[in-house]
Order: C-alpha cells, then sequence, then structure tokens
C-alpha cells in the first residue's frame, strides 16, 4: 500500500495540474467534494510542548482534467512547512519547479528554490522520447544553474559523444558545488563516452551516496588524497562522507578500487554489479567498510585484508551453473566479525581461512578453520553430484555457530540420475547442523529426489532446527498431480524430531534484489520468508 507522503505528493500533483499560468478560476458548480489524500504523523513542533500529532491531510479533486480548479480555500497551503517541502522534493522537476511557481500563496512562493533539490534527469529524457538531446541538455543545464542548493539526491545521464565530455563534466562539478549527498551517473553506451570524467574524484567532498553505472571509473593515482598525514597542511581525504560506493556495470582497476576505498573513511557498503573480469582481485581494507556485495560479478579474488568491522559478504549471481568451473578465491580470517557470507558454491569457491585451504582431508583441527562469527549462511549446492556432499560438509564444519542456513539448488549435467542419494547422510553429523542450526530457507526448490534428500539429512541431524521454509522454483515445470502427490508424502514422512520442525510451503521463491542485501537495517541479506 502506498504511503500517506507518496498519496499526498500524488494528490498534490493532481492539484497542481488544475492549474495553469495566470489561472484563477474557481470551482465550478458540481465539481468534485475535497477527498482525503492520507495522514501523516507529524513532530512537535521545536522549542513547543505539544505532542506528535496525526494530520488528515483533505486536498481538493478536480471534476475535470481540462483546467478545473479549486475553491478558495488552500488546503494543502496549510501544511506545515517542513511537509510541503517534503512533497515538492517528491515531484518531478517540471512539476517542482514549473507548475508551484503559478500558485499565488506566498506560503508556496520560492518552495522550490529553498528546497534540497530532488532532481532525476530521466523525467526529462523520457518526456522528450528520447529525440532531441540539445533541448534535454539546456533544461539539466538550467535547472542545476537556477537552484541555489544544497542538492540532495541527483541523478544525471550521459548522451554526449566525446567532443561534449565537457558539458557532463561540467554538470558534475555544479552539483558538487552545491553540495550533493546523493549521485547517480548514468551513461548510454552508444554515446561513445566511456571514460567517466575525473572531475568526480577532485569535488565531492560532500558526497554520502554515489552510483556508478556503465562506466569505466578514472585513474585514480595522484589524485585521491586518503588524509590522516601529518602537519597540518595534509590535505584531508578525498571522499570524507561516502557512506555507499555502487559500481553497476562498470569497470574498474584493481589499484583504483583500493585507492577510493581507502580515500573513503566513512565507507559502509561497497557493491560490484554485473561487472566482468574487472577488478581481477577485490581487496579489502577498510576501518569503517561494514558490506560487501558482488552481484553477477567474476573476480579472481576476494580477500579480507584488514576490514575489523564488516558484517556481511554477499556473493550472487545466476544459480544455473553458467559459470561452473570458475574458481574465485576468497580469503577471511578466523578472528572476523563476519555475520553473514553466502552464496557460497563448494566446488566454484576456493575458500581460505587464514593459511588453510578449506578441502577434503584437511590436517588443520576443527579449531583451527572455525569462524565463530558466521551467524547466517548460504551456500548454492549441486544435488545430484556425491562429491559436492563432502565439500558442503567441509564448508559447515567451518561455521560452527550458524543459525540461520540459505540454500539453493544449481542445475548440473553431472547430476546423477539414480534415486540413492546417501552421499548426503554424512552431513547430519556436522556440529552446526545438530546443535545450531534453527532456521532452514530453501531457494528454487524444484521437487527432485535429490533435494527432498537432502532436506531429509538435514532435519535427521537437526536437534534444535525449529523451521524449515521451501520456495519453489520459479522455472522449470510443476510435477504432475499423481508424482506431487507422491512427493508431498516423502516431504511429509520426513524425521523431524518428534514433530519440533515446522516445514512450511511458502510459493515460488521471490526475486532477490542486491538493494536489498546491502541494506544494513536488514538483519539477513538473503530472507525471503517473512
Amino acid at each position: 500500500m502506498p504511503s500517506a507522503m507518496n498519496m499526498i505528493t500524488a494528490a498534490f500533483r493532481r492539484y497542481l495540474g488544475c492549474f495553469s499560468a495566470g489561472s484563477t478560476h474557481r470551482r465550478r458548480r458540481g465539481a468534485a467534494e475535497p477527498v482525503l489524500a492520507g495522514s501523516l504523523t507529524l513532530p512537535a513542533a521545536a522549542g513547543g510542548d505539544n505532542a506528535a500529532r496525526r494530520l488528515d491531510v483533505v486536498v481538493p479533486a478536480p471534476s475535470r482534467p481540462d483546467g478545473v480548479t479549486v475553491s478558495g480555500e488552500d488546503f494543502i497551503g496549510s501544511l506545515p512547512g517542513h511537509v510541503r517541502s517534503a512533497i515538492v522534493s517528491r515531484l518531478p522537476v517540471a512539476d517542482a519547479a514549473a507548475r508551484t511557481g503559478v500558485l499565488s500563496s506566498s506560503q508556496w512562493n520560492g518552495l522550490w528554490s529553498s528546497t534540497p533539490l530532488v532532481f532525476q534527469d530521466s523525467d526529462l529524457i523520457l518526456a522528450a522520447n528520447f529525440t532531441s538531446v540539445a533541448p534535454v541538455a539546456a533544461t539539466v543545464s538550467r535547472v542545476i544553474e537556477n537552484h541555489p542548493g544544497p542538492f540532495h539526491t541527483v541523478t544525471l545521464t550521459s548522451y554526449f559523444p566525446e567532443s561534449e565530455r565537457d558539458t557532463f563534466a561540467g554538470w558534475i562539478r555544479a552539483v558538487a558545488a552545491k553540495g550533493v549527498r546523493d549521485l547517480t551517473l548514468h551513461n548510454i553506451p552508444w554515446s561513445g563516452l566511456h571514460v567517466l570524467p575525473a572531475d568526480l574524484l577532485q569535488c565531492c567532498a560532500a558526497l554520502e551516496r554515489l552510483r556508478v553505472c556503465v562506466w569505466r571509473f578514472p585513474a585514480t593515482a595522484g589524485v585521491l588524497h586518503p588524509g590522516g598525514g601529518d602537519g597540518d597542511g595534509a590535505a584531508p581525504p578525498s571522499f570524507p562522507r561516502l557512506r555507499e560506493l555502487v559500481l553497476n556495470r562498470s569497470a574498474i582497476e584493481e589499484a583504483d578500487l583500493e585507492n577510493v576505498v581507502a580515500c573513503s573513511p566513512a565507507l559502509r557498503t561497497l557493491v560490484l554489479a554485473f561487472s566482468r573480469g574487472a577488478p581481477g582481485r577485490v581487496r579489502l581494507a577498510s576501518g569503517s567498510l561494514r558490506c560487501v556485495v558482488l552481484c553477477q560479478s567474476l573476480v579472481d579474488e576476494l580477500a579480507v585484508v584488514a576490514a575489523p568491522l564488516l558484517e556481511r559478504i554477499v556473493l550472487r549471481w545466476c544459480a544455473s551453473g553458467t559459470h561452473h568451473g570458475h574458481l574465485m578465491r576468497i580469503r577471511i580470517s578466523r578472528a572476523s566479525s563476519i555475520k553473514a557470507i553466502g552464496y557460497l558454491k563448494p566446488t566454484c569457491h576456493g575458500l581460505h581461512i587464514d593459511a588453510t585451504v578449506i578441502k577434503p582431508g584437511i590436517t588443520a583441527s576443527p579449531d583451527e578453520v572455525a569462524v565463530p562469527s558466521v551467524k547466517i549462511l548460504g551456500l548454492q549446492v549441486r544435488f545430484g553430484v556425491a562429491a559436492e556432499a563432502t565439500m558442503v560438509s567441509c564448508m559447515l564444519r567451518c561455521f560452527p555457530n550458524v543459525e540461520t542456513l540459505h540454500i539453493m539448488p544449481i542445475e548440473d549435467p553431472q547430476s546423477t540420475q539414480l534415486d540413492d542419494f546417501e552421499f548426503w547422510e554424512e552431513i547430519n553429523s556436522v556440529e552446526c547442523v545438530r546443535s545450531s542450526i534453527k532456521k532452514v530457507v530453501f531457494h528454487g526448490f524444484s521437487w527432485k529426489n535429490s533435494e527432498i534428500a537432502f532436506i531429509n539429512s538435514i532435519a535427521e541431524g537437526g536437534l534444535v532446527l525449529e523451521k524449515i521454509c521451501i520456495f519453489q522454483s520459479r522455472h522449470g515445470a510443476a510435477p504432475d498431480d499423481d508424482e506431487l502427490n507422491a512427493k508431498l508424502s516423502m516431504v511429509a514422512s520426513l524425521n523431524i524430531g518428534l514433530g519440533r520442525t515446522e516445514i512450511i510451503f511458502s510459493g515460488e521463491d521471490p526475486t532477490w534484489c542486491y538493494r536489498a542485501a546491502a541494506d544494513l537495517s536488514r538483519a539477513d541479506p538473503f530472507d525471503c520468508c517473512r
């Protein structure tokens, strides 16, 4: 359901649509009565003794869409100033700048220019239907020039040839000068501009969130400053407030990524989405980093070098086995603070804990390879492959305190077609299965006997297991009624420890989003079960 603020904003857009420049008409006979747009809970006024209160916002609803205007009472104009400012900040720039200017009330005069700018040039691009670049660019330049700042959230798109790159670079400098906090930079690939203007590296001290989409990141050597030098004349860090960096379908060299992280002392979240081959290695050395996400991004190595606050490592790409055979090294420490890690692929990820490579037959003691901080683990598994069971057991032994286990199947041509899957029985003796796992979430369940055998083994060994949530695969054909009934009977007959474990069929697997995984307010980055 839309929030109250969204309903109020939508109603306000209808309200503004009743106006054209110079219109002074009153509401006509038979026009619709004012309607309730929504309710807000407003905080107590600063310095006052009034408690927070609920505000029902009523706005006039026009009876016709062709210029019907409202009665003399200014319902929305009576809202508190900070609420009107919040409404205007949610409007597309064409509505916010052009239409609020025609309202005669002194309460609206200059409201757009006094509200921190929230601007997406995609509104203008879509309105122009991609037919003409020059007028859109002129409008973007005019908006950036005319608004005095500060700029809150800005999205800019490059659709220029290389010969006109100064225009886009000028926009970056201008929004930076007006204190932009949240900046998204898009590139239309056919525009010919592939290297992000280096102006970004030198003028964005107020930046808190940066999203770079379809660019090659510029070279940073000799340009960025990590700060913290001796003496009063030492340069401050280049990105002192940057908390989130997202590189989407973009490339960056290994040394440049390390440099950006080193020059961002407040960085909490790093996301590499849909990247291929650059950087070859991701080495994490940061005193502030809490979350790293690699979504459909292939790198040779992910190494936690020195990141004492790192809480989650999220690795996610297609579960179809497209990248099977690409060995990616993952290096973590026993003494880390990682609470959530996954999805690990037992035979595609080479897990290194300190100096030990996790593999069958290792001679290290359990304590030497245990990461006790991990509470949430995700695994992608080829259930029909016997060798996979051995590697799954090896990985589970590294995380003795796991409480939530997320499982996702991988299709593989090596999967056996036999009905004998006794090789999964060994996992029911693993320490975390028996003594710490309380919840198992199975994503993409496709009713294969090998998957049922795995669930049976987990349920049989899970002495503290409370819940198994099963999400059915959104792909592939469901079994026919007779086969489904037989498999349901198999699941119902599982040894579930005198009824202590609840098995929940939760429908189709929801679509996973890397933005949700990177949201630190979510306790479980893989959770799809409510």
